[in-house]
Parts: structure tokens; sequence; C-alpha cells
């Protein structure tokens, strides 16, 4: 669920205590659209779910044992600097790719990731898929911003680099109104489209269902506005070296 107002937008993950920020809202029916939403996610409890298999917890040494909840308000009309930001970042990686990748891939394998409720070999017969996928519920296509951009400032070298990291993490600071999770979930508020794999890359995460309305997603990543205002996609591309796919 999205609430949604003039400049701001707060999105929902699991669930939260509506008479809390309701009753905010019914006594202080003045009160501006941030103190409204950071109300909202101030009476939102984030938790992690065990994974379990026939009533069994999954085991400790199980890649995705927990699923953590999270809850963020974020100030729209910021929107612009951050994507300009975003679009720097990209920029400078595609133009250091040669000397920053290896810290790009350890900075994108540590990073929070959303989205593990759907398969990430979704192509694969359930069987096959549960055989032979080490993270069988892991489909990793989206990442938190600021964890990654963190996570990247520290890995690289390059100035540049590391200068554009602070300046996107500055932005979502500016961005985000209120944020909600757990002290152990490098959970900040926005996330970004960050395929793991190549295969990833504009693909319908149920590619395997018969039904044509689900195999094929409804426009590509790059037809997006996002990515027509920015070289995110670009980045993308190069990175996963699928150029000669997608002209």
């Amino acid at each position: 669920m999205v609430v949604h107002g003039k400049d701001w937008e707060v999105t929902l993950v699991l669930e939260w205590n509506y008479t809390s920020f309701l009753n905010e809202l019914r006594f202080n029916p003045d009160m501006t659209p941030e103190e409204f939403v950071s109300f909202v996610v101030g009476s939102y409890q984030a938790g992690t779910y065990v994974s379990t298999v026939l009533g069994f917890n999954m085991p400790e040494f199980y890649p995705i044992k927990k699923y953590y909840t999270t809850l963020s308000a974020t100030n729209l009309s910021k929107s612009d600097q951050l994507k300009n930001d975003v679009s720097t970042l990209a920029e400078k990686l595609t133009d250091n790719l040669p000397d920053v990748k290896p810290n790009i891939r350890k900075a994108r394998e540590d990073t929070r990731e959303y989205g593990i409720l759907y398969p990430r070999f979704w192509w694969l017969p359930t069987t096959l898929s549960f055989g032979l996928a080490y993270e069988p519920w892991g489909y990793d296509c989206f990442i938190d911003v600021y964890d990654f951009s963190s996570r990247l400032r520290e890995e690289v070298d390059v100035q540049e680099v590391k200068d554009a990291c602070t300046n996107v993490m500055n932005s979502l600071d500016e961005a985000i109104i209120a944020s909600e999770s757990l002290p152990t979930d490098p959970s900040y508020g926005l996330h970004i489209y960050f395929p793991q794999l190549r295969c990833q890359y504009d693909q319908s995460i149920w590619k395997g269902m018969k039904n044509p309305t689900f195999r094929n997603i409804p426009v590509k990543y790059e037809e997006l506005d996002f990515s027509e205002d920015n070289v995110w996609d670009e980045f993308l591309k190069t990175y996963l070296n699928i150029l000669q796919f997608y002209p």
C-alpha cells in the first residue's frame, strides 16, 4: 500500500498501527503533511519473520533465514536532486568501471536487498529451481540506495566516485522524512533497480507462467521516466555487459 500526497509518499511493506496515526490526524487536522507521515512511520513496528518449512524454522545456515520489514516516508520535492546525484554516480562508475568493477560487485553483494519472496531462477521448473538455486527465494533486483552508496564509498579508492556516493547519501538524508526499521537492518528508505545477474535485466519475475499477461513486463526499464532522465540504466547495461542486447 502506498499513501500519496503532493510532495510526499509513504510505502508500506507489511502493516502498521492505523489507530495511532489516525487519532493524531483526528485531533490535529491542521498538521503538515511532513508531520502526518512522520506519525505514520513512527507508529509502525518493524520486525523480522523467520522462514519455516512444514512448521519448522529454517536452519541458521540457510541463506535467507529472516525477512525484515521496513517503512519510510519520502519528500518527493527532493527527488530531482536525488535523481541527478544518482545519475552522476552512474556516470562516474561507468567512466571508472575497469578500476572499480570489483568494488561495485563487493558492495552490491553486501547491500540490503528487497523482494526476496520471489524466486530468483524463475524460468526453471519449480523442482529444479528449489533444488539447484542456492537462494531459491532470492529475487534480488532491488537494493537500498543509501546502503549501497555507503558500502561502495568504503570500497573504492577513486575520489570522484567517493564524492558521488557522498552526494547521493546527502540527498537521501534530505529526501527521507522518516524511516523505521530494526537497528540491525540497513534499510534507509529508498531502493533502486540493480539486478545482480545479467539474465534478470528487464525480465518478469513470472516469466515461467503460461499466462502471457504475466510473462512480459509492461514497459522496459530504460523507457521509464527515471531512466530517460538519467544514465543509471546505461550504467547497469554496461556493468552487466548487456549493451549488445540492449542498444
